[in-house]
């Protein structure tokens, strides 16, 4: 349980000690996070790729708070399941919208709450309570206590600190917000969800990357006991130094992760365009499904008649090239309703919950 009571503001007090280990962590990440920037800016028109690796942060973060329901961890489900889609719609919609709305962080308090409220902006049973903070908590023994003032007060803190930004190096910085955020807890939901999506946000509010493409939540969700046990190090002991040397090592092993599914996707993607274009047809339509399916490895004809324009007959004929060139394959051995699966792409997402 949370005691309010208990939470300083930021920075923290007395100030932190950064040891040589904490230099060179932060040393390794300004090297990775330079490598995976330039790497997401060469890939800045390859839209399908950028919209694919902000659905499996998404995915990847909704699994962690359960909301996505019928326990399959498959990257698959989410296109064969049309709540599990529209999550991570509403995910790259608040997303989108943070961007927009992080040019004028001296708002960070709007920016916050808008996020909150625009994910749940379609759930019926949600929405009237999302983007606004919790009424009330519960103390150490379990009774009912009320802290909307004090809530009030530790976020107009914490925004106050995330507009300035200039005690400790970024990444230290995102560490610290990310913990306080996390404490503070201040909405009665998916607070999880929120504190993990202002991370690529941070990033690419200070110019670290140009696109908020960073897979944080696979690593930390692999890590969820220690994750738990050093934010409450902090809430118990004010131990900030083990917290934030956890958060840089969860940040160098997400940003190596992230070079590394981007390389392998483009690797792939490369290895099949060559093949297509060594062969005898080459179409435009055959290469415009081609890159559709980068950004959505399982889908049936109607989706691309829809997304493409096609006809129906050029959507069959394409997709059996595809086939036949061994880059998708039909899963259901229907001759109606057939669904086809980019498997390979499938296969390198999946690799990463291993």
């Amino acid at each position: 349980m949370i005691d309010y009571n208990m939470i300083s503001s930021l920075p923290p007090s007395p100030k932190l000690k950064l040891d040589s280990e904490t230099y060179s962590l932060i040393s390794n990440i300004d090297s990775s996070l330079y490598r995976l920037d330039g790497m997401l800016s060469l890939l800045s028109n390859d839209k399908q790729l950028l919209s694919l690796m902000i659905s499996i942060e998404a995915f990847q973060s909704l699994l962690i708070d359960h909301y996505l329901s019928g326990g399959r961890s498959s990257f698959s489900s989410l296109f064969e399941d049309v709540e599990k889609s529209n999550a991570v719609k509403c995910y790259s919609q608040s997303l989108a919208l943070g961007l927009k709305l992080i040019k004028d962080v001296s708002k960070s308090s709007h920016i916050i709450k808008t996020i909150h409220k625009e994910f749940f902006r379609e759930d019926d049973k949600l929405k009237n309570s999302a983007g606004e903070y919790r009424n009330d908590k519960f103390d150490s023994e379990g009774n009912v206590v009320s802290y909307p003032e004090k809530i009030d007060d530790l976020m107009e803190d914490l925004e106050k600190y995330l507009a300035l930004d200039f005690s400790y190096p970024v990444i230290v910085n995102i560490a610290l917000v990310h913990a306080q955020f996390e404490t503070i807890h201040p909405f009665p939901f998916a607070n999880g969800l929120v504190g993990r999506m202002l991370i690529p946000l941070h990033l690419y509010w200070k110019r670290i990357l140009n696109h908020p493409v960073f897979l944080i939540s696979n690593v930390l969700s692999n890590k969820k006991l220690e994750y738990f046990d050093r934010l409450e190090d902090i809430a118990k002991n004010n131990n900030w130094e083990s917290w934030i040397k956890f958060f840089l090592r969860c940040t160098l092993d997400s940003a190596n992760k992230t070079i590394d599914t981007v390389k392998r996707i483009k690797e792939l993607e490369t290895v099949e365009y060559k093949k297509i274009l060594s062969g005898d047809f080459a179409a435009p339509a055959l290469l415009k499904l081609f890159h559709f399916i980068f950004s959505k490895p399982i889908f049936t004809v109607p989706e691309i008649t829809g997304a493409l324009n096609f006809t129906k007959q050029t959507a069959n004929i394409v997709a059996a090239k595809l086939i036949d060139l061994n880059i998708i394959e039909e899963t259901t051995g229907q001759k109606r309703n057939r669904v086809f699966s980019h498997k390979k792409l499938i296969e390198v997402i999946d690799d990463l919950n291993c």
